[in-house]
């Protein structure tokens, strides 16, 4: 039995990491502790449910300027431009914690690619339900369900099992998985630099 995940990849004690995972035709959506470790959370519910792919909303690689030292962008990969995504450099803590764990997970044998929730949205065209300002995250979750997701869906989480806009995140990475396992996903950027798979 394949197991996929999708990742919503937040600051390491705000709480806000989210993992989503397909078992067979559920999907389980947890989320981490305020001030406790989201990493060695991430790292025991990938242990636990063993994935083969792995989603995750967060870059997994710098500008190519960093290892070829050629002129280039020092802020912005290809990726990164064609999306008019967030810089990598940016980000900061937050890009060098993703790019750990994508060792640990190849180290793994874990296929593990990058992500973007909000390009995914775009793409599907569910712009006027994805509303992050709001708590609308029901009518979000009804509008990708009915269309795209026909899974039961299960909030499994320590905190609470309301939704909140990391764990739908975390859902849409899981989507994006789907896509791409069943050859309908999109590629942004240079294999050389890094890749956004939507």
């Amino acid at each position: 039995m394949e197991i996929i995940c999708g990742i919503d990849f937040g600051a390491k004690l705000a709480g806000t990491t989210s993992i989503a995972y397909l078992i067979e035709n559920k999907v389980i959506i947890s989320i981490s502790e305020k001030k406790k470790d989201a990493d060695k959370f991430l790292i025991e519910s990938i242990n636990d449910c063993k994935p083969s792919i792995v989603f995750i909303d967060a870059p997994l690689s710098l500008p190519i300027v960093y290892s070829t030292g050629a002129e280039n962008d020092y802020f912005y990969r290809q990726c990164d431009k064609e999306l008019s995504a967030m810089s990598p450099m940016f980000l900061g803590g937050l890009t060098a914690r993703a790019m750990k764990l994508k060792f640990l997970l190849e180290d793994k044998n874990i296929v593990i690619k990058e992500s973007y929730p909000a390009q995914l949205v775009k793409e599907l065209s569910l712009e006027s339900s994805y509303l992050k300002k709001t708590n609308n995250y029901d009518n979000f979750l009804s509008a990708i369900s009915n269309q795209y997701l026909k899974f039961e869906i299960e909030l499994n989480d320590q905190q609470t099992n309301n939704l909140n806009w990391h764990k739908i995140d975390s859902l849409l990475a899981l989507l994006s998985a789907i896509r791409f396992k069943n050859n309908l996903s999109k590629s942004y950027g240079t294999i050389a630099e890094g890749i956004i798979t939507i």
